[in-house]
């Protein structure tokens, strides 16, 4: 085979060499260490949260290094481009105020590294797709699609792999006569890439968020150009990252399956590959099985960009929240520098979670609502007003209609330690200052709950007695407060009562805020069986295996275990205590004839850190300085016996526990110290161990084995410090 020939018959518009291409795209002049990122959305006229997800991490590798950020338009595929596709892009990415250095208009962008549209670069790719046909690394197809198709139907038949290689690449060694013959003919061919591989080999990778992996290497002849002369992502994305010094590919781990082709593809090209960060795909808890899910266009309105544009969602909580999603130690950072700009955050692929990113709307409405109280009322104001211009003109009338006014009621309670946290969106805004407009005020006539008619009317009619225009706020609260301890309420909530609750659930969470936001002081505490298991473990069809799950309250299902996982990352749970219930088997038993009669209560004390560690620390659902809190400072403080205990410091206690990562083991009731002769957690495998435990510095627990006798010392319990 005369390869040059072939190349010429094929390409005989093609008379720019790699060579020429090569000298158009000199390398970047970046500082060292320096990142190219780019984002290549297709132009399909949906720009959704991944999207998203994924320039942030591209935008923030390459800023933080001082490197390039870039838009580049990957329409290879005309059939799923929209009209004004391009342009959503760019106007998607402007409101999250993402900035691109090169690449961000229409047309293809400004930028020597361009064109970047892969539409407009046809004379590129044909370019090195011809050098590879003259290097006998490419041919011509020219399977019908009903011969693809047949082949496909003899692979599923005889239990093959699919895809062309092998025997099934017919046209992998064809005479030049037989291309010839078909190219006199004018049919359609497409150019495949000769692909020299085996699936019997492997490819070691390392991932800059799944780390160091092996893959199969690819067999497969793969199209590299397509019969309109249009190459496909496979090919375009390595010649485009090769000449535009793409360092670090940010793309969804769906794309892993791709990744033998791509690396094949560069070392056949002669080019250094980039890095690849395949990022975890979002998820969210389905509310009908309560089980994990993707985000679904077709189900998730909060899917699309645009929701979060039309629902008022600030930018900067959007930005924030997928940040708390994208790297572990992001919210413990934030809580340390409450002030400071976002972009201050070193960010780092280390941080990133390898499996998938739970997405919760309640979460992102928290992060929202710390975001706007710490802006000033002016910019408020000039969000809502934005905002309402578009979605609620109405309300955009009487909130511009006087906008010093609307600006000092913004103002009420905003700044200080202690800001409001009234807003979650610029939608809220309006229910939020309605009592200031005759347009918008509706009475509501009805009473708290829990408050009679004729209690109600004593208040308001004292109310009415003492009402002044003319006090000041302090003098104002100061006559509720009067007016509250003469009808037998709580003059404030230190006075309130305060709850101690175990929550178990979804709903238990939701009243534990509302109880918070009514001013409750509500202390929250959960144990290990309710983070780590779920109710399956009562379908047993072993009586006793389920009965020794037996407790009260009882394990709920996996939605309500990830909520409490969520509750203690957000603070919303103090302590992670345990009751630690050591029955035996044979007192479990008591309950044969009546599960009434089942004693309730596990053992588990002896694993509580692990699990908290294993199921917490190592899955990235809470951060070690969250651990450490529930298990440690909290309920010190609660105890008021902090800082003597709960804490590492001069003058403490010297109360320590050792716990080594990388010493994993099994969990198994024989190596209790617990005179129970089972644990709930048998065979569960744990990330880490603890090493060592100290006892007012003396060292009481090594490597599993008591080291001392009982040398407990009781303390008096002070005030709650929480």
């Amino acid at each position: 085979m005369d390869h040059k020939l072939l190349a010429d018959r094929l390409f005989p518009h093609i008379n720019t060499t790699p060579e020429d291409i090569e000298a158009r795209y000199p390398k970047r002049d970046l500082p060292e260490g320096a990142k190219v990122t780019r984002m290549g959305p297709s132009p399909t006229g949906f720009m959704h949260l991944g999207n998203l997800y994924g320039a942030l991490v591209d935008e923030r590798l390459a800023h933080q290094s001082k490197g390039v950020f870039y838009l580049r338009i990957e329409d290879t595929d005309r059939k799923r481009e929209v009209e004004g596709g391009v342009q959503m892009i760019i106007d998607a990415f402007e409101w999250v105020g993402l900035p691109f250095g090169e690449g961000g208009t229409p047309g293809g962008g400004t930028g020597i590294y361009g064109p970047y549209r892969q539409s407009q670069r046809a004379e590129i790719y044909q370019t090195f797709v011809k050098s590879l046909v003259e290097r006998g690394m490419a041919y011509p197809c020219f399977c019908t699609e009903e011969e693809l198709a047949e082949a496909h139907r003899q692979q599923e038949e005889n239990k093959e792999n699919f895809g062309y290689y092998g025997k099934y690449a017919v046209w992998r060694d064809r005479p030049m006569e037989d291309i010839e013959a078909e190219l006199a003919k004018g049919t359609p061919y497409v150019v495949r890439f000769r692909s020299e591989g085996s699936i019997e080999h492997k490819i070691r990778h390392e991932d800059l968020v799944k780390g160091k992996m092996e893959v199969t290497e690819n067999d497969q002849d793969v199209v590299i150009l397509k019969s309109d002369g249009i190459p496909t992502y496979h090919f375009a994305h390595v010649v485009d990252d090769h000449l535009m010094g793409t360092t670090i590919v940010v793309r969804g781990e769906e794309w892993l399956a791709t990744l033998p082709v791509h690396l094949q593809l560069f070392r056949a090209m002669g080019w250094k590959a980039p890095k690849y960060a395949h990022t975890a795909q979002l998820m969210k808890i389905d509310p009908e099985t309560g089980g994990k899910r993707k985000l679904s266009k077709r189900k998730d309105p909060e899917l699309a960009l645009t929701f979060y544009a039309q629902e008022g969602y600030p930018v900067p909580a959007v930005l924030e929240y997928l940040m708390t999603l994208l790297n572990s130690n992001f919210e413990e950072w934030r809580r340390a520098n409450p002030d400071l700009p976002m972009n201050d955050f070193q960010f780092t692929t280390k941080k990133m979670s390898g499996s998938g990113a739970l997405f919760d709307i309640e979460k992102l409405r928290d992060v929202s609502k710390n975001v706007i109280s710490r802006m000033t009322a002016e910019q408020v104001y000039d969000f809502v007003a934005e905002w309402s211009a578009v979605n609620d003109k109405e309300f955009n009338a009487l909130l511009t209609r006087d906008p010093a006014f609307s600006k000092a009621y913004l103002a009420i309670g905003r700044g200080g330690k202690k800001p409001r946290k009234d807003l979650a969106l610029w939608s809220d805004a309006k229910g939020y200052m309605d009592f200031m407009f005759d347009e918008l005020f509706q009475p509501d006539y009805t009473m708290p709950e829990r408050v009679s008619a004729e209690d109600a009317k004593a208040i308001l009619a004292d109310f009415a007695g003492m009402f002044d225009e003319n006090d000041t706020p302090d003098g104002f609260f100061d006559k509720m407060k009067q007016i509250a301890s003469a009808h037998g309420y709580a003059a404030d909530t230190k006075a309130y009562k305060v709850a101690i609750i175990k929550p178990l659930d979804h709903a238990s969470l939701d009243e534990i805020a509302n109880a918070r936001w009514r001013g409750q002081k509500v202390f929250v505490e959960t144990c290990p069986q309710y983070l780590v298991l779920d109710d399956s473990v009562y379908y047993n069809e072993d009586w006793l295996q389920a009965a020794k799950y037996v407790c009260s309250p009882p394990i709920r299902k996996p939605a309500d275990r990830e909520a409490l996982w969520r509750a203690i990352r957000r603070g919303e749970v103090q302590t992670v205590s345990t009751d630690h219930c050591s029955f035996t088997t044979q007192q479990k038993l008591a309950g044969r004839d009546d599960f009434t009669a089942i004693p309730g209560g596990i053992p588990g004390v002896e694993t509580r850190g692990e699990l908290i560690y294993t199921f917490g620390v190592a899955k990235k659902k809470i951060g070690l300085g969250a651990m450490c809190r529930v298990l440690a400072e909290n309920p010190a403080k609660l105890y008021g016996l902090f800082p003597r205990k709960g804490v590492l410091a001069p003058g403490s206690d010297a109360d320590i526990v050792v716990y080594d990562p990388n010493a994993d083991h099994v969990i198994r009731a024989e190596d209790m110290v617990g005179a129970a002769d089972y644990n709930p957690y048998e065979g569960v495998v744990t990330k880490g161990s603890i090493r060592q435990v100290w006892l007012r510095g003396k060292p009481a627990v090594s490597s599993g084995k008591v080291l001392a006798g009982p040398d407990g010392k009781y303390l008096p319990r002070g005030k709650c410090q929480l």
